[in-house]
Order: structure tokens, then C-alpha cells, then sequence
């Protein structure tokens, strides 16, 4: 690194075994070098490692990234906004990190990595990010807390209504970072050889009164009406090959009158993973960004729209869960929307114009709060697991 280039920051998940996190990770750290091959890049890590040494060698990368890895944050001992506060610039978002649908706390948790405001805060760039949906009791304490960020680009315009309207924070749409451009670097061999194999692939999560029957009809009557010879059940978010998707396909898989595998998505076999999904002729969607891979990769697909942002992505209105008996394409890019790609090159080009905006805006008292809520929910968390395990030896 050179004395003129950025120490940048990455927040976000990757490797925490979701596909489509990871491959934001990627494309965030090729815009970066793309901007600047000096710079020195970290990121937050959740444990499920890529292989950067091979990664860098395919994509060029002038050196590999370093990870910071992700560890519970104790009250007045150890803090996530010290993490940071070392970098130029801090890339913040790809996914949806801002919302309130999984964890009660959530926003609390991905902004207490921004270091605090002040002159010699970072650069802070949110890109990349969804918005939502947040409780309205979050909505408040976000419109009083101002915007975190310096410059805001929202990967949907759901997402950026919700910041103007519901936050009061500004922004602006950019496309998501996993889009034609960035899917088509890949060079998957598969897209190549892609031959009629009669395989229908599918992309299905674990959701509330989506039951595994409801599945299996849905996926036989696509067998059915396409004549099908085998399945492949891809499941995009796993720890390690385990966990609620893994479960919710394999039970899937078991009831269905054509042979059919389960692929779940670890993180050291990435390439390998996507490739097996350029393999199939047809595909059942419900995850956003296995909608995104197989639009590129040309493969005709049955959706399922389980959110705001996977509708928006087949240019259609989100009027709640909905399995679509029909093959839908996805909307074409707009051309004037900025690729989230590209706004992190333009944002560490005008780092000299830095507004000092951004950062942290809790309270002591608040993070105090934040962090012994989550401490203790990890621990009784542990303690749950832990009786759980005992009873299954025991048995």
C-alpha cells in the first residue's frame, strides 16, 4: 500500500454461510481494488471462511483481504465501534442489515461498528443496502438518532422510501451488487456446457405457513408440466451444511417422486457450488439472489415472493407470500440507477471532499443497554443448546 491509497473497512456478513452475502463481499472488494489496487482492505468476518488466496489469484487481487473476525460485544470491555476506527473509509451494507423481521435489535447490532462521529471519524458509505421492514418503535429512535452515513445508495426503491419517508434519513437506489455485470465475471464452465438434462433446480427457504407440503405440490406440478427427469434442491444458507433451510429441503427432497439431491452452500467450495447451479434447464426461486444467478445465467424460473425485495427484482408489486404457478422474468436494469459497484469507486475517489457526518449515535447508556440485552440472550441461547444436546445423548 502506498501512502496515498485508503484503509477501508468492510461491514457486513460475510462468511456467515449465506451465498449471497459472500458474493457481496466479493464484488465489494473488486470495486475497491478496482478504485485503488493499493488500498488495505479488512473486513468483518463470521467465521465460514472463502478462500482468498484463491480467490485473489481468479479475480487479480493485488494482495488479499484481511478479516476481522465477529465477537460479542461486553458491556465496558469490548466494543464492535473499536474495530474501525483505524480506517479511512468504511463500506457498510449489501443485504439487508437494517431491519427488524429477525432479530428485535438488528439495526442496533450492524451500526454499533461505526466509530463515533467526529473529525477524525471514517468515511462512511452505506451501498448496496436494504431497508426494512423496522418496527415503528426502531423508526423513532433511528429519526432521532440523524443519519449514520455520509453518503447512502439503496439497492431497491422500497428500501429508499423507507429512508426519506420512514427514517427522514437521505438516499439514493443504486442495483444490487450481485447483477449481470458482476455474475458474468465469474467464467463459470457450466454456463458453457449447459446441455438439455431435463433438471429442474430449486432455490427454497424455511417460511411461516410455507409447509413442506405446500413445496412438494408446488415442485411436482412444475415436474409434471416440464416432464422432469431429476431435482436439485439448492440451499444457499447454511453453518457448515446444517441448519433450518437444510432441514426444511431435505424433507422436501424425500417426499418427491423423482430422485432428487439436497446441495447445501459451504463456503470453501463457492465456485463449485455456483456451478452446479448453472446446470439446470429450469428453476423454482425464492431466494433473491439465486434469482439474480440463474436470470444471468438464462434459465427460465417459477418465483416466489416471500419479500419486498425479491417481487421488485421481477418488476412485480409485493402483496404478500406468494407462490407463482407461471415463469416470470426479471425486470431489466434501469440504466440511469448507479451499480452499487460503481458507487463505492466514486465514494473513495471523493474521499478528499469527507463531510464528517457519519458514525456512531448511541448513547453510552444505550449501548450499555444493547449490549447486555444481546449478552444475555447469547447466554441463555448457550444454555438452551447446551440442555438440548444433553437430552439427545441421553436418549
Amino acid at each position: 500500500m502506498n501512502s496515498q491509497s485508503p484503509k477501508v473497512g468492510i461491514v457486513g456478513l460475510g462468511e456467515a454461510g449465506n451465498l449471497g452475502d459472500d458474493l457481496i463481499l466479493i464484488a465489494t472488494v473488486d470495486a475497491i481494488y478496482e478504485a485503488d489496487p493499493g488500498s488495505a482492505i479488512s473486513f468483518l468476518s463470521f467465521g465460514q471462511e472463502l478462500d482468498w488466496s484463491k480467490l485473489a489469484k481468479e479475480r487479480g487481487y493485488p494482495s488479499t483481504p484481511l478479516r476481522v473476525l465477529a465477537k460479542a460485544e461486553i458491556p465496558l470491555l469490548r466494543q464492535n465501534s473499536t474495530l474501525y476506527r483505524d480506517r479511512d473509509i468504511i463500506i457498510f451494507g449489501g443485504g439487508g442489515l437494517i431491519q427488524t423481521s429477525h432479530d428485535k435489535n438488528r439495526p442496533y447490532n450492524w451500526l454499533s461498528y461505526l466509530p463515533k462521529t467526529g473529525q477524525d471519524a471514517p468515511y462512511i458509505v452505506a451501498t448496496g443496502l436494504g431497508m426494512g421492514p423496522i418496527s415503528e418503535v426502531w423508526k423513532r429512535r433511528l429519526r432521532r438518532m440523524g443519519t449514520p452515513f455520509d453518503s447512502a445508495w439503496l439497492r431497491d426503491s422500497d428500501s429508499v422510501v423507507l429512508s426519506r419517508e420512514g427514517l427522514e434519513w437521505p438516499g439514493e437506489e443504486c442495483r444490487d451488487f450481485i447483477d449481470n455485470h458482476f455474475i458474468s465475471s465469474l467464467s463459470l464452465p457450466g454456463v458453457n456446457r449447459r446441455a438439455e438434462t431435463g433438471r429442474l433446480g430449486v432455490a427454497l427457504r424455511a417460511w411461516p405457513n410455507f409447509s413442506v407440503d405446500d413445496a412438494v405440490e408446488h415442485i411436482e406440478s412444475v415436474i409434471h408440466r416440464h416432464e422432469c427427469e431429476e431435482v436439485v434442491l439448492f440451499v444457499l444458507e447454511s453453518n457448515k451444511g446444517r441448519g433450518t433451510d437444510v432441514d426444511f429441503n431435505e424433507k422436501i427432497a424425500q417426499q418427491l417422486s423423482l430422485m432428487a439431491r439436497v446441495h447445501a452452500y459451504e463456503a470453501h467450495e463457492l465456485i463449485e457450488f455456483l456451478d452446479d447451479m448453472s446446470n439446470v434447464d429450469l428453476a423454482i426461486s425464492m431466494k433473491l439472489h439465486s434469482s439474480a444467478i440463474w436470470a444471468t445465467m438464462g434459465v427460465p424460473m417459477y418465483p416466489v415472493f416471500y419479500a419486498p425485495k425479491v417481487a421488485a427484482l421481477f418488476g412485480r408489486k409485493y402483496e404478500g407470500f406468494e407462490v407463482l404457478d407461471e415463469i416470470v422474468q426479471i425486470r431489466t436494469e434501469v440504466e440511469d440507477v448507479p451499480r452499487a459497484h460503481q458507487t463505492v469507486i466514486d465514494d473513495l475517489g471523493n474521499l478528499k471532499k469527507k463531510r464528517d457526518a457519519g458514525g456512531s449515535r448511541f448513547s453510552m447508556k444505550a449501548k450499555f443497554y444493547y449490549q447486555s440485552a444481546n449478552l444475555i440472550r447469547a447466554v441463555v441461547s448457550r444454555i438452551r443448546l447446551g440442555m438440548s444436546i444433553k437430552k439427545r445423548v441421553a436418549g
